[in-house]
């Protein structure tokens, strides 16, 4: 196994998470790298637009970024995305995961909200 150096104290072994990734990373599918490009220069942009105040929650910037983000340009990914999939390569176990949290998710969030929602607070 491949030894880390960069913690005092001599070497340690890596994690197996680590392991992990440069396994992922190693078989060279060029759909990882896709991904995680956009997400890097995604992060970079938002970060460079914040340094530069290009992005000002004060001046409402982040509604206008928001309605972008959510109304236009993620149903165009998931349109295209979905226009473009092979019926063969979708897993459904994937799908009832999916739905299986969000149910799960709305059967504890609903009760919840209706207890301790006090309409009256916002008065």
């Amino acid at each position: 196994q491949a030894l880390c150096f960069g913690r005092p104290g001599g070497p340690l072994r890596r994690s197996s998470m680590a392991s992990n990734l440069e396994n992922l990373l190693a078989a060279q599918n060029p759909e990882v790298y896709d991904v995680l490009v956009q997400i890097g220069l995604g992060v970079a942009v938002g970060w460079i637009c914040a340094g530069f105040n290009l992005v000002s929650p004060k001046k409402g910037h982040v509604e206008g970024i928001a309605f972008y983000v959510g109304n236009i340009a993620l149903p165009m990914v998931v349109f295209k995305d979905s226009a473009t999939t092979a019926v063969a390569s979708i897993q459904m176990s994937v799908i009832v995961a999916c739905a299986v949290g969000k149910i799960a998710a709305a059967l504890l969030i609903w009760p919840a909200a209706y207890l301790w929602y006090n309409p009256e607070a916002e008065k």
